[in-house]
């Protein structure tokens, strides 16, 4: 009877230990993924105004330094990061580039140079609507130049970073300024 019991006892004692490495298993193994499935549901929930085409197979696009993340399609692979710090200014500006022609999006921070100027663009606008990006209202604009390049462009400030947003479009705008927005309403600043 005594090894009856002692032998259920281990049986219980192998389950039990077996199924606390199997959860805690599979909670290592699962977590990265649920981690990117919880931050893509609640950046995509935190829009209320852009539906996110879901088939455009988008990625997570996040910087620590720039304290910013970001939703941005598959279609527009990352291209490239440039840092450098303009002589006489101590602010870093970081230039970052997703896709190529016909359809690019870039991020300049702290840089106002590379930026499409306000100034040039005033007489070539086709349209101007305020959008609310990461919590922050900015002013969206939408112009052609004469080259017959679609841009849409948005200058903000938020905790002492310049961020300059743009896409670039040759070709028909409709479809890629859509995408443009849903990029925009995925935006979120880190702490």
């Amino acid at each position: 009877m005594k090894k009856i019991i002692l032998l259920l006892f281990l049986i219980l004692l192998i389950l039990i230990g077996g199924g606390v490495w199997l959860w805690r298993y599979l909670e290592l193994k699962i977590e990265p993924e649920t981690e990117k499935e919880i931050l893509s549901q609640s950046v995509i929930e935190a829009t209320t105004t852009v539906n996110i085409d879901e088939s455009l197979n988008w990625k997570v696009y996040q910087n620590e330094k720039i304290r910013l993340e970001f939703l941005y399609p598959e279609m527009l692979p990352f291209k490239y990061e440039s840092v450098f710090i303009p002589s006489g200014e101590g602010k870093e500006v970081l230039t970052l580039l997703w896709g190529e022609a016909p359809f690019r999006l870039w991020m300049v921070t702290n840089g106002w140079n590379a930026a499409p100027k306000t100034e040039e663009i005033d007489d070539k606008i086709l349209e101007k609507e305020k959008i609310t990006v990461g919590g922050v209202e900015v002013e969206k604009k939408v112009f052609q130049d004469d080259n017959q390049k679609t841009f849409a462009t948005i200058t903000f400030v938020n905790k002492e970073i310049v961020y300059a947003i743009w896409v670039e479009i040759q070709g028909e705008a409709k479809d890629k300024l859509r995408i443009f927005d849903q990029i925009l309403s995925t935006v979120h600043f880190l702490e």
